[in-house]
């Protein structure tokens, strides 16, 4: 993700230090307002590549020292500047509105239960509407700000927040800000955070980015991600890359989805040094593999619980997957090749829907899914070109050798 990122980020932020001398808790010491990101998860979603973009950040960037995951807000971003830690508070918005987010969409409460004669409406909740809890987080000893996360774009009333804040259109843009502050007011009144701050401190400090849908977030990922595996020094092939990402993805999720009150706050929490050798650790799977092969394969299968019979079978066909490819007079390289692509676009297909939710499969019937799927694709191949069944399931078993293919839901 990119933005406001640099170590000049919070450069002319207000908060001076007698604003903040109110006795409130340390950041790192505040109770979450609710549990939201407990709930089960079917598959991976618009957040989880979100948190996975700062995450890549992070690697890149030393001012970003951890990233929370449903903790305090959807994404919590700890930054450090040469004196202090400073905490950023973002909501991540996936609704496809059809129409632009407005100050009215962001400043509207919910409504409150109906009288009991039905005869009237609920009045409005004061602090439910999207500014409100994201303002409301402005209640720790650390100096904040906010940052909204959209895949739908602003109109003309919120354009001045879609400019980072260390900008110098953004510093100078006051009219604007008190234009909008104003707009905003007439909304939620004279709401004001813990630490006794109104909307207009909210609009000084609050970053829009409008990120585009769940794949151009995840494209982007991908490209930032090839680019800080190399900084390390441990660059993965490009057919791995996105094994490794979601790995990444999985490191969010699982982070969102903890419980702290059960395992404490810092399973919610990734820090920047932990994230490294993580990372390191898990990209030396794929640059030093097991000197023999099979032991990938094996594993992978055990952990989704198949049978030692299908395991030792697997085994057999992936040996004779090799044996007949480096037989010369089988077939040529470059129809190997186009066979070995078909299989592995069609495992990476059953595989991303598996990572979405969208296929709802255990480790067994993903498995039983993958041999089905390609057997139908070897029996649409022309019968000229069409490779024995044993060869493009040996082939599905090497893929999955080299570490480019699973049959669970991707995990840290």
């Amino acid at each position: 993700m990119s933005g406001d990122q640099s170590g000049k980020q919070f450069a002319g932020v207000p908060g001076s230090e007698s604003e903040r001398k109110r006795g409130p808790k340390s950041v790192h010491e505040l109770d979450p307002f609710e549990m939201g990101g407990t709930f089960a998860r079917r598959g991976f979603d618009f957040q989880d590549h979100v948190a996975a973009g700062f995450l890549i950040e992070m690697v890149e960037n030393v001012y970003l020292e951890e990233v929370w995951c449903e903790s305090l807000d959807d994404i919590t971003l700890i930054w450090r500047t040469k004196t202090e830690q400073q905490a950023e508070f973002l909501q991540v918005k996936s609704n496809e509105l059809g129409t632009l987010w407005t100050v009215a969409l962001l400043c509207k409460r919910d409504k409150g239960a109906e009288k009991a004669s039905g005869k009237t409406r609920g009045e409005e909740k004061v602090g439910s509407s999207i500014l409100e809890r994201s303002l409301a987080h402005d209640r720790c000893m650390e100096p904040c700000r906010f940052r909204m996360v959209t895949c739908w774009e602003v109109n003309a009333d919120l354009k001045v927040l879609t400019y980072p804040l260390f900008t110098d259109y953004r510093q100078s843009a006051t009219k604007e800000l008190d234009a909008l502050s104003e707009e905003l007011r007439a909304y939620v009144a004279d709401f004001r955070s813990q630490n006794g701050n109104d909307c207009s401190y909210w609009a000084r400090l609050t970053y829009w980015q409008v990120v585009g849908k769940m794949a151009d977030v995840k494209n982007r990922n991908l490209i930032a991600f090839k680019r800080a595996i190399g900084a390390l020094g441990d660059p993965v092939a490009d057919d791995q890359l996105e094994e490794v990402y979601m790995s990444l993805v999985a490191l969010a999720s699982d982070a969102g989805a903890a419980d702290w009150r059960m395992v404490g706050r810092d399973a919610k929490k990734i820090k920047r040094d932990w994230l490294i050798k993580w990372l390191r650790r898990k990209t030396g799977e794929y640059l030093h593999p097991v000197e023999h092969g099979g032991h990938i394969v094996r594993e992978k299968m055990e952990r989704a619980s198949l049978p030692e019979d299908s395991i030792l079978s697997a085994l057999e066909e992936r040996s004779r997957y090799l044996e007949q490819l480096y037989t010369p007079q089988y077939t040529g390289r470059l129809e190997y090749r186009e066979i070995e692509g078909e299989v592995v676009s069609v495992l990476h297909s059953l595989r991303s829907k598996l990572d979405a939710g969208i296929i709802d499969d255990d480790g067994v019937a993903f498995h039983a899914r993958c041999r089905i799927r390609l057997e139908e694709v070897r029996n649409e191949m022309p019968s000229e070109k069409r490779p024995p069944l044993a060869f493009v399931h040996g082939c599905m078993y090497n893929i999955t050798d080299r570490c480019t293919h699973r049959f669970l839901r991707a995990s840290a």
